[in-house]
Protein backbone atom coordinates (compact mmCIF):
# COMPACT_ATOMS: atom_id res chain seq x y z
CA UNK A 1 0.00 0.00 0.00
CA UNK A 2 1.43 3.38 -1.01
CA UNK A 3 1.54 6.44 1.26
CA UNK A 4 -1.20 7.96 -0.90
CA UNK A 5 -3.40 4.88 -0.43
CA UNK A 6 -2.72 4.98 3.31
CA UNK A 7 -3.62 8.69 3.50
CA UNK A 8 -6.81 8.03 1.51
CA UNK A 9 -7.77 5.21 3.89
CA UNK A 10 -7.21 7.47 6.91
CA UNK A 11 -9.22 10.31 5.37
CA UNK A 12 -12.16 8.01 4.68
CA UNK A 13 -12.15 6.75 8.28
CA UNK A 14 -12.13 10.27 9.78
CA UNK A 15 -15.09 12.56 10.40
CA UNK A 16 -15.97 14.23 7.10
CA UNK A 17 -15.82 18.00 6.78
CA UNK A 18 -16.21 20.76 6.60
CA UNK A 19 -14.17 21.45 9.71
CA UNK A 20 -14.02 24.86 11.32
CA UNK A 21 -11.78 26.65 13.77
CA UNK A 22 -13.81 28.62 16.32
CA UNK A 23 -11.15 31.17 17.29
CA UNK A 24 -9.43 31.57 20.65
CA UNK A 25 -11.38 31.55 23.90
CA UNK A 26 -9.88 31.89 27.36
CA UNK A 27 -10.24 28.76 29.46
CA UNK A 28 -12.16 29.02 32.75
CA UNK A 29 -10.00 26.39 34.41
CA UNK A 30 -6.48 26.75 33.04
CA UNK A 31 -4.20 29.61 32.09
CA UNK A 32 -4.71 28.96 28.39
CA UNK A 33 -6.48 30.22 25.32
CA UNK A 34 -8.19 27.31 23.55
CA UNK A 35 -9.14 26.92 19.92
CA UNK A 36 -11.47 24.07 18.96
CA UNK A 37 -11.61 22.44 15.54
CA UNK A 38 -15.16 21.18 15.01
CA UNK A 39 -17.39 19.53 12.45
CA UNK A 40 -21.16 19.50 12.45
CA UNK A 41 -20.87 16.20 14.36
CA UNK A 42 -18.15 16.64 16.97
CA UNK A 43 -15.08 18.40 18.33
CA UNK A 44 -12.23 17.12 16.17
CA UNK A 45 -9.23 18.62 17.97
CA UNK A 46 -8.13 21.40 20.28
CA UNK A 47 -5.08 23.65 20.23
CA UNK A 48 -4.09 25.82 23.14
CA UNK A 49 -1.69 28.56 24.10
CA UNK A 50 -0.55 29.05 27.68
CA UNK A 51 -1.23 32.63 28.64
CA UNK A 52 2.14 32.92 30.38
CA UNK A 53 4.00 31.93 27.17
CA UNK A 54 4.18 33.57 23.79
CA UNK A 55 3.34 30.92 21.18
CA UNK A 56 1.88 32.81 18.22
CA UNK A 57 1.22 29.84 15.92
CA UNK A 58 -1.49 27.99 17.83
CA UNK A 59 -4.35 29.82 16.06
CA UNK A 60 -2.70 29.29 12.66
CA UNK A 61 -2.22 25.62 13.52
CA UNK A 62 -5.92 25.26 14.32
CA UNK A 63 -6.93 26.93 11.04
CA UNK A 64 -4.54 24.65 9.13
CA UNK A 65 -5.94 21.50 10.80
CA UNK A 66 -9.48 22.64 9.97
CA UNK A 67 -8.53 23.31 6.33
CA UNK A 68 -6.89 19.87 5.97
CA UNK A 69 -10.17 18.04 6.61
CA UNK A 70 -10.83 14.60 5.05
CA UNK A 71 -12.94 15.87 2.14
CA UNK A 72 -10.20 18.32 1.14
CA UNK A 73 -7.57 15.57 1.41
CA UNK A 74 -9.67 13.18 -0.71
CA UNK A 75 -10.12 15.87 -3.37
CA UNK A 76 -6.37 16.55 -3.38
CA UNK A 77 -5.61 12.82 -3.72
CA UNK A 78 -8.00 12.58 -6.68
CA UNK A 79 -6.36 15.61 -8.32
CA UNK A 80 -2.88 14.17 -7.75
CA UNK A 81 -3.93 10.85 -9.26
CA UNK A 82 -5.34 12.71 -12.25
CA UNK A 83 -2.04 14.53 -12.73
CA UNK A 84 -0.21 11.21 -12.49
CA UNK A 85 -2.74 9.58 -14.84
CA UNK A 86 -3.60 7.08 -12.13
CA UNK A 87 -6.89 5.24 -12.33
CA UNK A 88 -9.28 6.22 -9.55
CA UNK A 89 -11.11 3.19 -8.12
CA UNK A 90 -14.86 3.82 -8.09
CA UNK A 91 -15.96 1.71 -5.13
CA UNK A 92 -13.06 2.09 -2.71
CA UNK A 93 -12.26 5.75 -3.31
CA UNK A 94 -15.76 7.17 -3.13
CA UNK A 95 -14.44 9.86 -5.48
CA UNK A 96 -16.51 10.36 -8.62
CA UNK A 97 -15.86 12.61 -11.61
CA UNK A 98 -17.70 15.90 -12.01
CA UNK A 99 -21.22 15.25 -13.22
CA UNK A 100 -21.74 15.08 -17.01
CA UNK A 101 -18.02 15.30 -17.84
CA UNK A 102 -16.66 12.63 -20.18
CA UNK A 103 -13.99 10.45 -18.57
CA UNK A 104 -12.17 7.22 -19.38
CA UNK A 105 -13.82 4.28 -17.66
CA UNK A 106 -12.57 0.74 -17.15
CA UNK A 107 -15.66 -1.47 -17.05
CA UNK A 108 -14.08 -4.58 -15.54
CA UNK A 109 -10.72 -5.98 -14.51
CA UNK A 110 -10.07 -6.75 -18.17
CA UNK A 111 -7.73 -3.94 -19.36
CA UNK A 112 -9.37 -3.97 -22.80
CA UNK A 113 -12.71 -2.86 -21.32
CA UNK A 114 -11.92 0.85 -21.48
CA UNK A 115 -14.43 3.32 -22.92
CA UNK A 116 -15.60 6.91 -22.55
CA UNK A 117 -18.59 7.60 -20.31
CA UNK A 118 -20.01 10.29 -18.07
CA UNK A 119 -21.46 10.10 -14.58
CA UNK A 120 -24.71 11.73 -13.50
CA UNK A 121 -24.83 12.70 -9.84
CA UNK A 122 -28.58 13.34 -10.16
CA UNK A 123 -29.46 9.66 -10.59
CA UNK A 124 -26.05 8.13 -9.67
CA UNK A 125 -25.74 6.39 -13.04
CA UNK A 126 -22.86 5.98 -15.51
CA UNK A 127 -23.93 6.79 -19.11
CA UNK A 128 -22.43 5.88 -22.48
CA UNK A 129 -24.78 8.44 -24.06
CA UNK A 130 -28.16 9.85 -23.09
CA UNK A 131 -29.97 6.60 -24.03
CA UNK A 132 -27.46 3.96 -22.86
CA UNK A 133 -26.27 3.47 -19.33
CA UNK A 134 -24.30 0.99 -17.27
CA UNK A 135 -26.26 -1.18 -14.82
CA UNK A 136 -23.31 -1.61 -12.43
CA UNK A 137 -20.48 0.68 -11.41
CA UNK A 138 -17.27 0.52 -13.43
CA UNK A 139 -14.03 -0.56 -11.80
CA UNK A 140 -12.20 2.76 -12.17
CA UNK A 141 -12.12 6.08 -14.02
CA UNK A 142 -9.68 8.81 -14.98
CA UNK A 143 -9.94 12.14 -16.79
CA UNK A 144 -9.53 12.19 -20.55
CA UNK A 145 -5.99 13.00 -21.68
CA UNK A 146 -5.22 16.32 -23.28
CA UNK A 147 -6.01 16.28 -27.02
CA UNK A 148 -3.17 15.93 -29.49
CA UNK A 149 -1.95 19.15 -31.02
CA UNK A 150 0.15 19.01 -34.17
CA UNK A 151 3.32 21.04 -34.05
CA UNK A 152 4.47 23.37 -36.81
CA UNK A 153 7.73 21.45 -37.22
CA UNK A 154 8.31 19.99 -40.64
Amino acid sequence: MSDLDKLEELAKAATLGPWESDGATESKYYQTEDTFITSSEAVIAQTFNRLDEDYPNYGANARYIAAANPQTVLEMIAELRQLRNDWIPVTSSGILPPSYRDVLVQLSNDPTSITVMYYSDIDSVWYFDEDSYLEDSPVAWQPLPQPYEASDER
